[in-house]
């Protein structure tokens, strides 16, 4: 089939984004991309509207067999539609809350629009079904193919970091860092104002790719906790991590049972407490920790690859 992909990047990085165009590629279909936030193009409203026209008559042009849309929050009322029109089938997958009622700049405004919807977390179907009732829970996922790998070996790793953190700056993750009491290090935007300690390393970047790869390898514990939006369904990261073969602690969501074998693929915290108690024995014991990291390892190859949810959506849609 012909696919024509809508992101918020380039398409050549380690996005996620990339890792769908990947995913299609590799299942066989032909598969043009563009960045729906070209040169910032989206920020203005005039801007915005021309890019959007170029879209409708670009993708138009092509005229290809599905148009997926990766989250899409600055194409306007009308685009979709007007593809939709053409019998191209319209789909958009978003991996945030697409109301914006956490954060407004993530609102999607044109969802009874799309053919189909697809949302990382399950609580918001009820909701969504009532916009578009051809809505469908699809988790997220991790590409171990093109992405997320395994860089240094179990056996040859030496762990510069005991427990580490890599994400981006909330105040609720602040406070149960500066909490905890134990050597972390955390890499992230927006962290800029919050000061080290003799605990806790802050710096203030983001890694993607390799380095993302190498830090997670490079740490005994990667703890994980999920952003407001994940409510019941688990973020990026919760895949990520073991699909590098490394060890992730993970905050609680009660899809999470149905994703990985808890204490046997991954391991959970359930409350602060539970948290330094779990931090504290796995940091001890290598060989049970490298075990989950091997069984998550599997868990995500079997299971949980960006390649999985593509072949998930495309069954939904008949194709």
């Amino acid at each position: 089939m012909d696919i024509f992909i809508l992101g918020g990047d380039e398409g050549v990085s380690n996005s996620f984004f990339y890792q769908c165009i990947k995913a299609f590629k590799d299942l066989g279909h032909n598969v043009e991309y563009f960045n729906y936030r070209k040169h910032r193009l989206h920020k203005i409203v005039f801007s915005n509207k021309l890019l959007n026209k170029f879209i409708l008559n670009k993708v138009t042009k092509l005229n290809p067999d599905i148009l997926l849309v990766i989250k899409g929050e600055s194409i306007p009322k009308g685009i979709i539609k007007g593809i939709g029109s053409k019998g191209i089938i319209t789909i958009n997958w978003t991996l945030d809350e697409p109301f914006g009622r956490i954060y407004s700049m993530n609102k999607i405004k044109n969802i009874s629009e799309y053919d189909y919807f697809f949302v990382f977390d399950p609580s918001y179907l009820k909701e969504l079904k009532e916009i578009n009732p051809n809505s469908f829970y699809l988790p997220c996922a991790a590409d171990p193919i093109n992405v997320h790998k395994e860089l240094i070996p179990l056996k040859e790793r030496t762990y510069p970091f005991d427990v580490s953190f890599l994400g981006s700056y909330e105040p609720e993750r602040e406070k149960l860092f500066f909490s905890l009491k134990t050597p972390l290090t955390i890499f992230g935007m927006g962290w800029g104002k919050v000061k080290s300690n003799d605990k806790v390393e802050i710096i203030n970047r983001p890694l993607f790719g390799e380095k993302m790869c190498e830090f997670f390898n490079n740490s005994k514990i990667n703890l994980n906790i999920q952003a407001l939006h994940g409510k019941k369904s688990m973020n990026l990261r919760t895949f990520e991590v073991p699909a590098t073969k490394s060890f992730v602690l993970t905050d609680f969501r009660e899809e999470l049972p149905n994703l990985f074998e808890l204490n046997k693929e991954i391991v959970c915290y359930y409350d602060e407490k539970d948290l330094k108690e779990k931090i504290d024995y796995y940091s001890k014991n290598d060989e049970e920790r490298n075990k989950i990291a091997i069984a998550g390892y599997e868990r995500v190859m079997k299971d949980h690859k960006v390649i999985n949810r593509v072949q998930t959506m495309l069954k939904i849609i008949g194709k």
